[in-house]
């Protein structure tokens, strides 16, 4: 298994997992642990925002063939709380 590496203006991006299950939509997904005080929410909707790029969505069409593309962020916190953005996504 090799780490996707995304080219962008400012660098690469390298997020955790990339999937495409019976060709439905390509999931690029970050995985991170967080402190226990952190906002799971904000911080979810900031990493997915890091990601919606043109660039990187046209080279995640490329390699994984397709139409769609979702990102998303699995946090877990120090003590084992999973943010509820995090849990939809494991569960779709």
């Amino acid at each position: 298994m090799v780490q996707p590496t995304m080219p962008t203006r400012p660098g690469v991006c390298r997020p955790g997992i990339m999937i495409n299950k019976d060709w439905g939509p390509a999931c690029v997904i970050d995985a991170q642990f967080v402190g226990d005080n952190a906002d799971h929410s904000v911080s979810h909707h900031h990493k997915c925002q890091y990601y919606d790029q043109l660039k990187i969505t046209s080279w995640v069409h490329h390699q994984m063939g397709a139409q769609e593309v979702i990102y998303s962020r699995v946090m877990l916190s120090w003590l084992g709380l999973l943010a509820g953005e995090s849990a939809q996504c494991l569960g779709t």
